[in-house]
């Protein structure tokens, strides 16, 4: 994504929405996983890379989220997002067997540069 002179470049994702802004929750079950892994093909910032991933469990619906901010990197790089991080003493099984929501939040200040090429759970 690069979004041009003196714009702050920024990217929404937002999982279990539909296109006219109707939620439809994902009933997505992650129990056999570890965390999220986000692929980006390089980050060419002035400044650090803010990256958030929150997710919406179904049984409580309290969100819970991981903030990472990234440093430049001109080659390919994965950044894990591991579950036991997130926010609130972390995602645990009962959490993870039904989730909701997930949202995804890249942004940087001012001059970036960057793509995601892949966005997975991992072990």
């Amino acid at each position: 994504m690069d979004a041009g002179f003196g714009v702050t470049p920024a990217l929404w994702i937002f999982y279990g929405e539909t296109l006219s802004g109707t939620e439809v929750p994902l009933g997505l079950n992650l129990g056999g996983y570890s965390g999220f892994q986000l692929n980006f093909a390089g980050i060419s910032t002035t400044e650090a890379l803010l990256a958030i991933i929150t997710v919406w469990p179904h049984d409580n619906g309290v969100p819970h989220s991981l903030e990472l901010v990234l440093s430049p990197e001109a080659n390919p790089i994965s950044v894990e997002f591991p579950f036991s991080s997130f926010s609130d003493g972390g995602l645990v099984q009962a959490d993870l067997s039904d989730i909701d929501y997930i949202f995804i939040q890249v942004q940087d200040g001012l001059s970036a540069s960057w793509g995601i090429t892949a966005f997975q759970a991992v072990n």
